[in-house]
């Protein structure tokens, strides 16, 4: 198994179990905000989020998909700029973990 793998199972189950407490039986209800969680918080070594290095925007949570927000009224021209980006983003990452190993 993967050193980074192990790492991020370590992350997710300490969020699972500060969301469980007593009700041990629930985890696979509480899953899926934990990984939202993980998945959309800066990593302090990337200081990226996951989803915005995957998908190369930053999330939306559902109500800003819903109504018209501000972000989604600006956002198309901005968003398009970031897209073209994310690829600098992805190897200005890589190259700040490849020092920090």
């Amino acid at each position: 198994m993967n050193g980074q793998v192990k790492a991020a199972n370590k992350v997710i189950l300490l969020g699972l179990k500060k969301r469980l407490d007593k009700k041990k039986g629930a985890w696979a209800d509480e899953l899926a905000s934990v990984l939202w969680y993980y998945c959309t918080t800066q990593k302090s070594s990337t200081v990226e989020t996951l989803f915005r290095l995957t998908y190369g925007v930053d999330a939306m949570i559902p109500v800003e998909v819903g109504e018209p927000s501000p972000r989604l009224l600006l956002g198309g021209v901005e968003e398009a700029v970031e897209k073209d980006l994310v690829d600098e983003a992805r190897e200005m990452v890589h190259l700040s973990e490849a020092a920090l190993k």
